[in-house]
């Protein structure tokens, strides 16, 4: 009788051993949240930014927000609507020419399309940052909001400030490299990418216009555009050569330096130092520096040649 009953007690506590499944709970400061249970004053936040915060003791970070929101609007309405209108025609003035401003006979430049343009998609980028501040800034109210209601005390700016130089340190030594990936990477990517949509050449370079999927449809036709210079013949070799380039930049960079570093590492290789040494000179030297020595080595006179 003692058998069964400890293989039930057994199985019976390596049953209740089994941890319970983690069940992931949803935000509870969450946007949608504040919409749906935000009191007064945080749906005037949603207006005024950080008038909830304000109104519940936290001052200078409601002050903030109200500040960014003011000059925000300030700059939108001055600059960023006549700026955002003109993607709409990149190149009104497409050579300089001469004509009346204002009652003066003068001289009119051609329309600097790439300026344009540039300045049209970092003006979109603006209203996008912005519409993430208000949604930090409604969260940021609704959270005082539940604090309070709770019966505790809304954190002061100080601690506040104490918070992203340590619990939340890795949001705020991250801030700064993610708007320089978004400003020098993701800006000039997403302007040469509509730079495809446009009628951009080499007669073309100060002022253009949109010209839709044209061009798509010109390089990927048999028969191309010889004043262009382009057809699908072309677009294949470079495509090609893109790919190898590609590939052979990774191997060399990730596969075949792994693999020389591992070389490096074995017991019986001397002079490590002078090894490391002369690796480490292609990351200390710039690339433009390497270049320039290279385009010199296969000059027609270069050492190469």
């Amino acid at each position: 009788m003692a058998g069964p009953v400890v293989e039930d007690a057994t199985k019976s506590g390596a049953q209740q051993a089994v941890p319970p499944p983690v069940i992931a709970h949803a935000n509870p400061y969450s946007l949608g949240r504040a919409l749906a249970h935000g009191d007064i004053w945080t749906k005037l936040s949603m207006v005024v930014m950080g008038l909830g915060n304000i109104v519940r003791g936290q001052i200078i970070k409601g002050a903030i927000f109200l500040v960014l929101e003011i000059g925000f609007l300030y700059l939108f309405i001055t600059q960023g609507i006549t700026t955002i209108a003109h993607l709409g025609v990149l190149g009104p003035v497409e050579k300089n020419t001469q004509g009346w401003v204002n009652g003066v006979y003068t001289n009119i430049e051609a329309t600097n399309s790439i300026k344009v343009l540039l300045y049209g998609v970092g003006w979109l980028f603006i209203v996008g940052a912005f519409a993430v501040l208000w949604t930090v800034a409604v969260k940021s109210s609704f959270l005082v909001q539940s604090v309070v209601q709770k019966g505790g005390k809304p954190a002061s700016f100080v601690q506040d400030v104490k918070d992203l130089l340590d619990g939340r340190i890795r949001v705020t030594l991250m801030s700064l490299p993610f708007v320089g990936l978004i400003v020098f990477t993701v800006l000039p990517l997403v302007t040469m990418i509509l730079i495809a949509f446009t009628t951009f050449d080499q007669n073309h370079r100060v002022a253009f216009n949109w010209s839709g999927f044209s061009t798509f449809a010109t390089v990927f036709s048999p028969e191309g555009s010889v004043e262009l210079g382009v057809s699908l013949s072309l677009f294949l070799r470079v495509l090609a050569w893109t790919l190898v380039w590609a590939f052979f930049a990774t191997f060399l960079n990730f596969f075949l330096g792994m693999f020389m570093a591992m070389i490096i590492l074995r017991k019986g290789v001397r002079l490590k130092g002078l090894w490391r040494t002369c690796f480490s000179m292609s990351i200390a030297v710039p690339q433009f520096v390497s270049l320039l020595v290279i385009h010199q080595m296969l000059t027609q006179d270069g050492i190469v040649n």
